[in-house]
């Protein structure tokens, strides 16, 4: 038969040679990579005050207007005899026969009886109109204001009224202040009188200018010269002398200005005469009166000296 094929023995696998260890390289540096940034923490928003509520203000209680009234007052405190007296008034609800009058001023202003003088707001004894306001002057001039007397006032103290007509007795619905009226030959503390010489020092024979200032003029008034030292609330005769109008002779009423003791004006002499003699003098305001006079106002001391040779 057929010559048979020889059964082929197993293949042996080779015995593998022993696996060389590779040879390591160097180990590479690892790049460092950029350091990051550190991530900033978020800022945290601020926790809110809490918005205080505002504390309401009270709320004010308007102030009421003022309720209007009647007023009467006089433009002085204090007057010398037969100045004028000026005396304004508000008159609320005027009345056609409303009236103001002067009384002594210690009346009762609710029960009155006649003044001693007045006149209907609208100015005259015989007018007839209502005035809300206005000024009337009580003095020498018209119109005639008498009623229990006549003017001037004679010294004293007074008020004004505002009185509606009416029956006996009176009531006031406005009362003035209290005012004094002053002997013609006193004078009111609120006076601004004054008297100066232009200079402080003369020599004998030089003009002596005298200046004033007269607040209640008079065509009386005067400005005399007096040796210093004397009691200028108990004056006798001056020693020279002019009316405030800058004569002996003349009759105006001035209330401001010069009078000039001169060789060359017109007579100026009483006790003495022009020139002075060396030695020290006053110059005095004064009113005419019976002797003693009182002074106004007076200046300061001045000198006459003699003139040297």
């Amino acid at each position: 038969g057929p010559t048979p094929m020889p059964t082929p023995g197993p293949t042996p696998m080779p015995t593998p040679g022993p696996t060389p260890m590779p040879t390591p390289g160097p180990t590479p540096m690892p790049t460092p990579g950029p350091t990051p940034l550190p991530t900033p923490m978020p800022t945290p928003m601020p926790t809110p005050v809490p918005t205080p509520i505002p504390t309401p203000m009270p709320t004010p209680n308007p102030t009421p207007a003022p309720v209007p009234v009647d007023m009467v007052y006089t433009d002085m405190a204090c007057y010398i005899e037969d100045d004028d007296i000026t005396v304004s008034f508000v008159n609320v609800d005027p009345l056609s026969d409303d009236w103001v009058g002067i009384y002594y001023s210690d009346v009762d202003p609710h029960s009155l009886d006649h003044p001693l003088l007045w006149l209907y707001t609208c100015g005259t004894q015989t007018c007839s109109g209502m005035r809300s306001m206005g000024d009337l002057v009580f003095g020498a001039d018209p119109p005639r204001e008498k009623e229990t007397i006549e003017w001037p006032l004679p010294p004293g103290e007074y008020i004004a009224v505002l009185a509606p007509d009416g029956y006996e007795p009176f009531a006031a619905t406005a009362v003035s202040a209290p005012f004094i009226v002053k002997d013609p030959y006193q004078r009111c503390e609120d006076s601004n009188d004054r008297v100066l010489t232009d200079m402080s020092s003369y020599v004998k024979g030089e003009d002596i200018t005298v200046t004033f200032e007269n607040s209640r003029p008079r065509n009386n008034d005067w400005v005399g010269i007096y040796e210093s030292g004397v009691d200028t609330t108990h004056l006798g005769e001056p020693l020279i002398w002019f009316w405030t109008c800058g004569t002996q002779s003349c009759s105006e009423s001035v209330s401001m200005g010069s009078v000039v003791f001169s060789s060359d004006h017109p007579s100026e002499s009483e006790r003495g005469s022009f020139p002075l003699d060396a030695g020290h003098y006053i110059a005095v305001l004064a009113r005419d009166s019976d002797n003693p006079y009182t002074a106004y106002a007076v200046s300061d001391v001045f000198e006459v000296t003699n003139p040297e040779y």
